[in-house]
């Protein structure tokens, strides 16, 4: 694809990954970048719904991880997507900014890999898209999310299907909304051209 095809392209909305990896220095930076964004608003978010829920509910958070996982994986692909989510993750271990906070690397990581291989496999140009990929990710993270409520919080299952499944809607919901608002703004400005 010429580069002239790949500017029609993203003024289109159509920025389907060329690959799953993307080793440049941009991707890579923009990786870092994406990360330090996760560490303050997931971890304002986090405190959020410590402070509200003890934890159990991680809606904030997951609302705000849904979309910036979304973002860095699919603008900056892999393995930008899990550096920014092992950013976040092991800060969040470090500060205590939740009490799941042992999860979040296993779980960003995982996520971003998941999102990649729906963002990879689709063309990224409709809401349906992006409701696809949230979906994939949310639910394998929430899913781990679960393992870490059960074990650390010691909370009984029927608490953490409601919790792990309100908060996996939330999270599918306002990640797509949010991940699509803001790739298409940030691909039409040419930014990361």
């Amino acid at each position: 694809m010429t580069s002239e095809a790949i500017g029609t392209a993203v003024a289109r909305g159509q920025y389907r990954a060329a690959g799953f990896w993307r080793f440049d220095t941009k991707a890579i930076v923009g990786g870092v970048f994406f990360g330090i964004v996760m560490v303050l608003l997931v971890g304002v978010s986090d405190k959020a719904d410590a402070t509200l829920s003890g934890g159990t509910f991680l809606i904030f958070g997951g609302i705000t991880w849904a979309t910036v996982m979304g973002i860095s994986t699919l603008l900056c692909r892999q393995p930008a997507g899990v550096i920014a989510g092992l950013m976040e993750g092991i800060v969040a271990i470090l500060t205590g900014a939740s009490p799941m906070a042992p999860t979040f690397p296993v779980v960003n990581a995982v996520g971003s890999l998941v999102y990649s291989l729906a963002a990879w496999k689709l063309p990224m140009r409709s809401w349906g898209h992006h409701l696809l990929a949230q979906i994939a990710a949310n639910l394998v993270g929430n899913a781990l999310v679960s393992v870490g409520l059960f074990y650390i919080l010691d909370l009984p299952v029927s608490v953490i299907l409601v919790s792990s499944g309100i908060t996996a809607l939330a999270s599918i919901i306002g990640g797509t909304v949010l991940t699509k608002l803001i790739a298409d703004t940030v691909n039409k400005s040419g930014v990361l051209d």
